[in-house]
């Protein structure tokens, strides 16, 4: 099994991280690699089916495995060996620690998310609570 976990501090109330991330409109805005991410119904729950496409035109889907609101979101590849976890901690009113954890069940993590990718989430969630 191979397993990537990172994360990062943000300057927003966990509530806030939280619906950003969970909502499928904005997943593009913070992962370069999809340009569009479509959720089976909106708010999400358990079962909920999420599906993207890459810049290349390739469709993923995955399936909510485990949801607890502001604190755990996680998706399991449906034809795959892919998951990923959100996790959300509170550390005062106005700020958030996010980490995403990916792993799959066997062999490697073909494109394992960086840092990078959660300054850009840091960023983007940061501008939008100003506006």
């Amino acid at each position: 099994m191979d397993e990537n976990e990172i994360s990062i501090e943000i300057n927003c109330p966990v509530g806030e991280v939280f619906d950003f991330t969970v909502n499928p409109k904005n997943t593009p805005l913070w992962i370069d690699s999809i340009v569009e991410e479509q959720a089976s119904e909106f708010p999400a729950q358990v079962g909920t089916e999420y599906k993207n496409v890459s810049r290349n035109g390739d469709w993923t889907q995955y399936k909510v495995t485990q949801l607890k609101q502001n604190k755990v979101f996680e998706l399991k590849q449906k034809s795959g060996l892919y998951h990923v976890l959100y996790k959300y901690e509170a550390l005062s009113e106005s700020r958030t620690r996010f980490t995403y954890i990916e792993w799959v069940d066997s062999g490697d993590i073909e494109h394992p998310f960086t840092t990078a990718v959660l300054k850009k989430l840091k960023n983007v969630v940061e501008l939008t609570k100003k506006k």
